[in-house]
């Protein structure tokens, strides 16, 4: 049983105190450890162009000297050549540079079966002569909303919807095409500023590239929402009428037949589509979940596909590296690297990686930092949902 079948199997309980919290942390403590990694995400560079109003990360100078200073070049080939295959690696930004390009480059032929990916805002068609010869196997560029709504929430200066418009005109460019699996994917970060533009979106976004007419700009339109983690984030946070309006939005594109994802992490947002559903038809929801993938839930509600990622069983998704090669935790990107140096926030970090660090050595002590630091919490926040949701 994988740890989202075992969460299923036993945060219902807890919320119903058929069981304790004790049994709760082993049996998900133990299924999460034998899950193997299939994914490493690493976040290669922590200076940005923009500062996004949804952003969990704060202003930071270039650490591209750090990376190259912390042979995190070879660390990363080290570790994506022990992962299985069919497994990914993900450059979550926050630029990317050129000799990141020259490393994917690099990963690619050594590692054929692991898929790559990368996330942006559209500011890689500065660099994109660096991908000749290279195509990823998929792309996401981030699309927050209409023109206006897009550079509230991301570039006051008013350049970001051009700059993100011009790398998904692009983006087939440097993508696999279709028949042979690539995608180009767009995530939205749903605020209060955004929460009513989705269709709008997916009007402009499923709409014929004029690089590549026979395709649209975008396979899919990922929805999410934010956790805050930052003073910027709180004023935008949604609440139950916005998070009406966003299921309400998905539902009708999934109805038309458009790939829409609904993908939550914060159980707060899990809670209010379970109040605007119906406590009853939300439980009734919970008992056909599935497992889709490592740490992913499926629920159907109402129709609507929905995908929730319980932070409790976060390790399961994967392994985590910083731009100076530490292995951290989730969210530790809401601390500089300057504050995760301070033994005050060690607790962020899992080990600094070398370049022969095993990556089973790195899951079971990503498991055991979790488990120690934070599972806790994270399952106290999502019982207490759930204990909503059966006392309605």
């Amino acid at each position: 049983m994988n740890a989202a079948e075992t969460w299923l199997n036993t945060i219902p309980a807890l919320a119903r105190e058929e069981l304790g919290m004790e049994i709760a942390e082993n049996r998900l403590g133990g299924s999460i450890l034998e899950e193997k990694p299939r994914l490493i995400n690493a976040l290669m560079e922590r200076y940005c162009t923009l500062q996004c109003k949804h952003c969990l990360l704060p202003e930071h100078h270039s650490t591209s000297k750090i990376s190259r200073e912390s042979r995190l070049d070879n660390i990363l080939a080290n570790l994506v050549g022990q992962l299985p295959e069919k497994s990914s690696f993900l450059h979550e930004g926050r630029i990317v540079l050129p000799w990141h390009i020259q490393l994917l480059k690099k990963l690619k032929s050594e590692t054929p079966n692991v898929l790559f990916g990368l996330i942006d805002n559209g500011t890689y068609t500065r660099i994109i002569k660096s991908f000749r010869n290279y195509q990823l196997d998929w792309l996401d560029i981030s699309c927050d909303g209409i023109r206006e709504n897009h550079n509230a929430q991301r570039d006051p200066n008013g350049k970001s919807y051009d700059q993100m418009m011009n790398g998904l005109l692009h983006a087939r460019d440097v993508t696999k095409p279709p028949e042979q699996g690539g995608r180009v994917t767009s995530l939205m970060t749903i605020t209060t500023l955004n929460h009513k533009d989705i269709k709008r979106v997916a009007d402009d976004l499923f709409k014929q590239n004029t690089n590549h007419p026979a395709l649209d700009y975008i396979d899919e339109l990922h929805i999410t929402t934010m956790s805050p983690k930052q003073p910027i984030n709180y004023s935008i946070d949604l609440e139950s009428g916005h998070m009406a309006t966003v299921f309400e939005s998905v539902k009708e594109l999934q109805d038309a037949g458009l790939i829409v994802y609904l993908r939550l992490y914060n159980t707060k947002h899990l809670g209010l589509l379970a109040r605007h559903i119906g406590y009853k038809t939300f439980q009734k929801s919970l008992e056909h979940a599935k497992s889709y993938s490592h740490g992913i839930i499926e629920l159907e509600l109402e129709g609507v596909q929905l995908y929730y990622m319980p932070s409790s069983i976060w390790p399961s998704e994967g392994i985590f590296i910083d731009a100076n090669a530490s292995q951290r935790v989730a969210y530790a990107q809401v601390h500089t690297l300057e504050q995760l140096n301070d033994p005050a926030y060690a607790k962020y970090t899992v080990q600094q990686l070398k370049e022969d660090s095993g990556l089973e050595d790195a899951h079971r002590k990503n498991v055991s930092q979790w488990r120690k630091h934070f599972m806790k919490d994270f399952l106290e926040q999502e019982t207490a949902v759930l204990r909503e949701v059966y006392a309605g």
